[in-house]
């Protein structure tokens, strides 16, 4: 009967989806009654209007409304105290939307908070990318792949993207590849680069 037990298995399934972690639908309806039972508990519950947010983030990946988290996650903002999850929720889903002025808005508050956030860097990293703005994309994804975790390998994957595609160098490329430290788990957009 606790409300903040039931938001928390919400969120958790949520950033199996958001983090790439889990293709299937499963997550999606577990996080959905996970999060409308920590509401139906307790509906005022800050906790309980982030993990419905977060459901509707993760459902942006599967054709979900890109507009459907935010007065979810702007109701849970109010409740809760900026944290690593209340930033993470803020930047993700405004990049999951393609909302990149609030992502860079987003992004760069949470790196004032706490510059060593790597997962920040790295989504400011991909926003740059899409931007096609190749200074912007390598400073920050090499910021972003400080991290010997999941966060600093797509960082890597970063770099190559922005030497492959943006410059078309090979060498730069590679190297970027080759500074993925041994031990972190392959991730599909690794395996892809490498096959590139």
């Amino acid at each position: 009967q606790n409300a903040d037990a039931w938001a928390l298995r919400s969120i958790i399934n949520s950033l199996l989806v958001i983090r790439n972690f889990e293709a299937g639908t499963k997550p999606l309806e577990t996080g959905r009654v996970a999060a409308n039972r920590a509401l139906y508990l307790d509906p005022r519950s800050g906790l309980g209007e982030l993990a419905l947010g977060l459901h509707f983030s993760a459902m942006i990946s599967r054709g979900g409304d890109p507009r459907a988290p935010w007065p979810h996650l702007e109701r849970a903002f109010a409740k809760l105290p900026a944290d690593p999850l209340t930033r993470f929720a803020d930047v993700s889903t405004a990049y999951n939307a393609y909302d990149f002025e609030r992502t860079i808005r987003a992004a760069n508050t949470w790196l004032q908070a706490e510059p060593n956030a790597n997962h920040a860097a790295f989504i400011l990293a991909l926003t740059y990318l899409a931007r096609r703005d190749w200074a912007e994309t390598i400073k920050w994804a090499e910021k972003g792949a400080t991290a010997d975790n999941i966060s600093g390998a797509r960082a890597y994957a970063t770099v190559f993207d922005a030497h492959y595609y943006l410059r078309a160098d090979l060498q730069a490329a590679r190297a970027a590849l080759e500074r993925i430290p041994a031990g972190v788990p392959a991730i599909n957009r690794t395996l892809h680069s490498r096959w590139l």
